[in-house]
């Protein structure tokens, strides 16, 4: 399940979640993202098969990818075109105090309001 949130001075809102083994679609929201906030996103699966599964465009690889269109309001493009971050295990949520998530591990869930 690849799941979207915008996190607001330590709050999750859910934008949005969908299968990987889905076809792609857009879902229309309404959650408005500001400077200040961060969009997160997770990816989580059950490997029932008895090898490694790697990230990849096979269908047998974990294709956990979000992807979003967005507008500004004076029609100016951000400085950066592509977010993407490394993940585990070069990066935790756990690790970034600013996003306000609990400290029991790599799958950390956002803490309840």
């Amino acid at each position: 399940m690849v799941s979207g949130y915008r996190v607001r001075n330590g709050t999750w809102t859910e934008i949005g979640r969908r299968s990987p083994q889905l076809p792609q679609n857009y879902i229309p929201t309404d959650i408005v993202i500001s400077s200040d906030d961060y969009v997160a996103t997770r990816c989580t699966m059950f490997n029932s098969k008895s090898t490694v599964v790697s990230t990849g465009e096979r269908h047998e690889d974990e294709m956990c990818v979000l992807y979003a269109y967005y507008y500004t309001e004076n029609g100016s493009f951000l400085p950066e075109l592509l977010c993407s971050g490394s993940g585990p295990p070069k990066y935790y949520w756990k690790l970034d105090k600013r996003i306000n998530v609990s400290e029991d591990g790599p799958d950390a869930q956002p803490r309840p309001k």
